[in-house]
């Protein structure tokens, strides 16, 4: 049975969760653990999409990989914590874009702006969500008029992993609003807050979107998450090849790792003219 959240216990007991989480002298944001993802489109037993994220001494390392047999990476973007930044590495075409935190952030409000001005996109920031959740089945929903969202999900065996993967959820939601062939982020950002709330991981996420002006039909995408609670030696090359890569692949613009002919339907702020100490890897030791 679905329950809203408002008068809840289990919203009261998500949020005294997330607090000591945060707040307990215990929390290890080195604290290393991977998660393998894989998103479909409809029913379709296939995957578009597989994303491996290694989390390591402040540093997530985002993996898309390939859909062979043997996958191998494609994209990889790093995100510092300490100093806020990304990195994306395009291993495909060697090139690299850096996007300090407070980039994304002007991006993220002047995307916003422009969806909430055109009548056509205006529900992707309007649009307000129900919030019901079953504690029996561990599933709760998100749901507007234009979108869906339902999630499965638990507490984590080690709670203290949670801050680092709240953080990797809200920046790497953020960091859609750099790719003008994402859907814009403000949705998602509703659903991270559920999840944060409940204080729980998300083992399938599923997503509806309805037909309207912006969608000429139906559309529904879902996608599964495996926590696992440590890196393999596999793991931990992957993290060095990264490292590598980072250094051995150009620096580009965003226009041009966008491969954009144009900047129309992406607000770009204006780059900084000095670089910052975190151009290179940071030297961690093995």
């Amino acid at each position: 049975m679905l329950t809203s959240k408002c008068g809840t216990q289990i919203l009261v007991s998500g949020l005294l969760l997330a607090w000591a989480c945060f707040c307990s002298p215990t929390v290890n944001w080195a604290q290393e653990f991977r998660i393998e993802s894989e998103v479909y489109v409809g029913d379709e037993k296939t995957p578009v999409s597989q994303n491996l994220t290694l989390f390591s001494d402040g540093m997530i390392y985002d993996f898309q990989m390939s859909g062979d047999a043997q996958p191998k990476p494609l994209e990889i973007a790093i995100y510092d914590k300490r100093d806020k930044y990304f990195v994306l590495v395009d291993l495909v075409r060697n090139q690299r874009l850096k996007l300090e935190q407070v980039q994304i952030i002007q991006m993220v409000e002047g995307l916003r702006q422009q969806t909430s001005q055109n009548e056509t996109t205006k529900f992707l920031v309007a649009d307000k969500f129900e919030e019901n959740f079953d504690l029996a089945t561990g599933l709760t929903e998100l749901i507007s008029p234009s979108i869906e969202y339902r999630f499965f999900g638990k507490q984590p065996s080690d709670v203290a992993i949670l801050p680092a993967y709240f953080e990797f959820l809200d920046q790497f939601t953020r960091l859609n609003a750099s790719d003008p062939t994402k859907l814009p982020p403000f949705p998602r950002m509703q659903l991270n807050r559920s999840i944060q709330r409940l204080g729980w991981f998300p083992t399938k996420v599923e997503m509806k979107l309805h037909k309207n002006e912006l969608f000429k039909s139906d559309i529904s995408f879902s996608s599964k998450h495996t926590l696992i609670m440590n890196l393999s030696e596999k793991d931990r090359q992957r993290i060095k090849d990264a490292k590598s890569a980072w250094m051995k692949t150009a620096q580009v613009d965003l226009r041009t790792y966008r491969n954009l002919k144009s900047s129309r339907g992406l607000f770009i702020p204006r780059p900084e003219k000095t670089e910052t100490k975190a151009s290179e890897p940071p030297v961690i030791d093995d």
